[in-house]
């Protein structure tokens, strides 16, 4: 089952090149909320057409107090390669050694390897603020994220 609002996050920290990292908790650091975006298959139309979307929209999201971080079933090369092609402006960390420990972490683990399309909103304190699982081969794009995101600034 993913996990659920009110429930406690755990942090990670992903491979996003061959030396570099992301921490979850980090990215606490420098916004009031970390948005994290799972992503069954980075190479796929959909996974390529929501990542795009919310890089649109990345200003509007930081104006809110909320920094990406994106999370994928593939292996970092791949995941580097496909977030240069789309020129994103936020880390998107591989989950694949040990395979799936962050999406099954998080609930969104699938037996076949890949996890499930979702978005959670996380706080500093580590609680989820927003937890949505779409279907896997459809594109959310922003909307939950920017909507969650406007609730909380707004005292939500």
């Amino acid at each position: 089952m993913p996990l659920e609002v009110g429930d406690h996050a755990p942090d990670f920290t992903l491979p996003t090149g061959a030396d570099e990292t992301v921490t979850l908790s980090e990215v606490l650091e420098e916004c009031d909320y970390a948005v994290v975006v799972f992503f069954p298959a980075v190479w796929s139309r959909p996974c390529s057409n929501e990542a795009s979307v919310i890089n649109a929209v990345y200003d509007e999201i930081r104006r809110l107090g909320g920094c990406v971080l994106g999370v994928a079933p593939d292996n970092h090369p791949s995941t580097r390669a496909w977030s240069e092609e789309l020129g994103l402006h936020f880390p998107v960390g591989s989950d694949f050694e040990p395979k799936g420990k962050v999406s099954h972490a998080f609930g969104v683990r699938h037996d076949a390897g890949v996890c499930e399309r979702a978005q959670f909103i996380v706080d500093r304190q580590m609680t989820i603020r927003l937890a949505y699982v779409a279907p896997v081969d459809t594109s959310p794009g922003a909307q939950p994220i920017l909507k969650a995101l406007e609730e909380l600034s707004a005292g939500g």
